[in-house]
């Protein structure tokens, strides 16, 4: 199968959604002409067979390309494992004194440490010599102390934060491997126009959405590389 025109498939969901509501409007005038058969001029034609046979191929062929976009998107789809840590100030007077075998009140207030993990998605953009290069969330990578990236077919390497762009939510992360990887293609989202059919692909996750007007970025956003 060659190159997957989103667009196409905007227009074949169209042309389902008119042939699924022909068929309802037939149905319903069938109702209505039984129930009032002594009535002149009422719509008597049945659903048109060829019509639904249409719609089911329209959908048949939505749910192909949708499943194709998947193929080709999620092996460049990475999960990000995180952990940070975290600081949380202590009362002078703290109810978990008697846990670490302090009497109550006795410790001067402070604060504890403790760690927490958590996870994003990412995509593979790039390679330069040996290193990879991952486009992910600002937020996701932001406070982390570790950072690993999880391939598609369980391969992880440690990864590191190499620019940031707090604005837009956006940050590069990078990992080295000799292995061959495979990146994502990217597209010019200059020729995106509102309404057409985009996914949102994540670890495990792949979403259908209208694309919306777009917004301009914030003044002054740039990613902020960091050594």
């Amino acid at each position: 199968m060659g190159k997957i025109t989103v667009r196409a498939a905007f227009v074949t969901l169209a042309m389902l959604l008119v042939a699924s509501g022909l068929a309802r409007a037939a149905g319903r005038a069938e109702r209505v002409s039984g129930q009032g058969g002594s009535q002149t001029g009422t719509a008597t034609s049945a659903p048109n067979p060829q019509a639904l046979a249409d719609a089911a191929r329209n959908l048949e062929t939505i749910q192909y390309s949708f499943r194709e976009v998947a193929k080709k998107v999620l092996p460049v789809v990475v999960e990000i494992d995180v952990t940070e840590v975290v600081k949380q100030q202590t009362p002078m007077q703290s109810p978990f004194d008697w846990f670490f075998n302090q009497p109550p009140g006795s410790g001067k207030g402070g604060e504890r440490q403790f760690r927490r993990s958590g996870l994003g998605s990412g995509i593979l953009v790039k390679k330069a010599g040996g290193a990879y290069y991952v486009l992910t969330n600002n937020h996701v990578v932001d406070a982390a102390t570790n950072i690993s990236v999880k391939l598609s077919d369980q391969r992880t390497f440690k990864a590191k934060v190499v620019g940031t762009d707090a604005r837009r939510d956006l940050a590069v992360v990078t990992f080295d491997s000799r292995d061959a990887i495979q990146l994502a293609d990217l597209g010019d989202s200059n020729e995106l126009q509102v309404g057409d059919i985009v996914l949102a692909v994540g670890v495990a996750t792949v979403i259908a959405a209208l694309l919306r007007p777009r917004h301009r970025a914030p003044a002054g956003s740039s990613v902020q590389a960091r050594s």
